[in-house]
């Protein structure tokens, strides 16, 4: 499997951070970056996950209201 598509398995399948996947390829989170932001896929997942986000937010808002 090339470097594209375990860099792209680990992030919209397994969920992984750009951050970690660059950690544990040792490779810089820009190499990432790059490479996500090239996927058709990437620019629905990065919106999906900052709806999660700002809802896991809100949630914690709540609570300690």
């Amino acid at each position: 499997m090339e470097r594209n598509e375990i860099i792209a398995e680990l992030y919209f399948i397994k969920k992984m951070k750009q951050i970690d996947i660059a950690e544990k390829l040792n490779i810089s989170k820009y190499i990432v970056s790059r490479t996500l932001s090239k996927d058709p896929r990437y620019k629905e997942e990065k919106e999906k996950r900052r709806q999660e986000a700002i809802k896991r937010h809100n949630e914690k808002k709540a609570e300690s209201v």
